[in-house]
């Protein structure tokens, strides 16, 4: 904020239950209930355009800010929200500037740029549409009509780590499950106010193999759930949802439209 200023902007950050707040310029302001901390935060112009994916935010800060900490290794897997504020100072009311999500971190030699993307952008990329077809194109534990809706608390299960290994994790808990049940599912664990995520790519015994590493301390406990391979057996056996199976099985095998002349 400049001597002259009107308005000083102050910037939200959201991941959970937590919040981190910081003020753009060198003193902190009190505002809607919370301390906003003087930083020396700098932000980039806010684009505007028909196109969503380009009305982005780039905000430089010092590497030593707190709220960068939990870049330091992996990157969180939980949503950060961004909400860039205006306070007037002649009368103090406050309003909205932009609203996003982070989008991630880059590191330069003396400073860092938080890259932050509009929460519409995502819904501009093209996706695969439902088809049919034999294996169940559901999201697992989605719920509402017409989706997976199967039971997170019936199948979940809370291990205690017994070592780390880059990103193989130990819990004898695991080993209670056949080989690779465990396999793309993800186990979850509390930070302080924040909830961390992994994804787990294979299991055998009572080791898990994880996409990224996790800074896990020895005997912290974990939620862990399973992976599901969209078929009508693990949706039956692991699951007990096959009511809500989401693929036809009865698909002919044999296609009416092809070159024999005889179906």
């Amino acid at each position: 904020m400049g001597l002259f200023s009107r308005n000083i902007e102050l910037l939200d950050f959201q991941r959970g239950a937590r919040h981190w707040y910081y003020a753009i310029g060198n003193r902190n302001v009190a505002a809607g209930g919370a301390t906003y901390l003087a930083s020396a935060l700098q932000r980039g112009s806010i684009s505007e355009s028909a196109d969503l994916a380009r009305n982005t935010l780039d905000l430089t800060a010092s590497q030593d800010l707190e709220f960068l900490a939990q870049f330091g290794g992996t990157a969180p897997m939980q949503p950060i929200d961004v909400v860039l504020r205006k306070q007037k100072v002649s009368d103090g009311s406050i309003s909205t500037s932009w609203k996003g999500v982070v989008g991630g971190v880059t590191w330069s030699t003396h400073d860092a740029k938080i890259h932050c993307l509009p929460p519409m952008a995502s819904l501009q990329a093209l996706a695969l549409k439902r088809c049919w077809q034999v294996g169940c194109p559901l999201a697992l534990f989605g719920a509402g009509l017409g989706q997976c809706n199967a039971s997170r608390t019936a199948v979940q299960l809370s291990a205690t780590v017994t070592s780390v290994s880059g990103n193989v994790v130990h819990a004898a808990a695991f080993a209670t499950k056949p080989d690779n049940w465990w396999s793309g599912g993800y186990f979850a664990w509390q930070t302080g106010e924040t909830s961390e995520v992994r994804f787990i790519v294979d299991h055998a015994g009572d080791a898990v193999t994880l996409m990224t590493p996790a800074l896990l301390d020895v005997g912290i406990t974990v939620v862990a759930l399973p992976g599901c391979n969209h078929t009508m057996t693990d949706c039956h056996d692991k699951f007990d949802n096959a009511d809500n199976y989401g693929g036809q099985l009865g698909i002919p095998q044999k296609n009416p439209f092809g070159a024999d002349s005889i179906y």
